[in-house]
Order: C-alpha cells, then sequence, then structure tokens
C-alpha cells in the first residue's frame, strides 16, 4: 500500500541501507536479529562501535547497498490507475496472508 509513484524508490532505498549492515552482522557473527539486539544498538559506546567495524565490512556493506540503489534507479516502475492499483494491491495482500498461514500450519503441524 506504500507503492506510490514518489515513495517507492525512497523506501526501497531506505530498505536497502539499513538491511546491509544487519545482513552484513547476521553472516559475519552468526547472530539473529531481535529487538534485544537492536536494544543493545542503542546502548553500545563508541569503544564496542570501532570493535565491531571493519575493514572487511566495506566491500560487503559497498555491495549490499550500491548495487540494490543503483537497480532501484535504473529501473523503470509503471503504474496503473488507482483502483486497478487497489485490487491487485488486495489479491497480493490475501495471497500473501493465505501463503503465510499455510506455511505456519505446516511448520507447527507435527509439534501438536
Amino acid at each position: 500500500m506504500l507503492a506510490h509513484p514518489k515513495t517507492i524508490k525512497p523506501l526501497a532505498v531506505i530498505f536497502a541501507v539499513l538491511s546491509a549492515p544487519f545482513a552484513y552482522f547476521i553472516y559475519k557473527y552468526g547472530v539473529a536479529i531481535d529487538r534485544s539486539m537492536l536494544m543493545n544498538v542503542f546502548n553500545t559506546n563508541s569503544t564496542e562501535v570501532a570493535d565491531l567495524l571493519s575493514v572487511s565490512m566495506i566491500p560487503y556493506l559497498s555491495v549490499l547497498m550500491l548495487v540494490p540503489i543503483g537497480l532501484t534507479f535504473i529501473t523503470k516502475i509503471h503504474f496503473s490507475n488507482s483502483g486497478h492499483y487497489l485490487i491487485s494491491s488486495t489479491k497480493l495482500i490475501v495471497a500473501s496472508l493465505l501463503l503465510a498461514v499455510g506455511l505456519t500450519y505446516l511448520q507447527f503441524n507435527g509439534i501438536s
């Protein structure tokens, strides 16, 4: 629903910039990023930050940020009229929810 002609590309860039460091730390340290990890980010001091940053992080982040951002800017997005867009978005949301519920059911079916 946020896919508006004026917001879609800036949001894609924001998501690319935010997801790149998360992907790096998940890969490098094998950690899961959850709420407590995000809270720790805001409670770190400069010494801890310096210990986590490394030169090997630069190419990794460059690829994970610059490639998606570059592809975002060169991709042409054509929007249909509002009515068709609303119907298509509603179908996509319903299909996604059904898929999520179905996969969750299959995942936890053997537990109960």
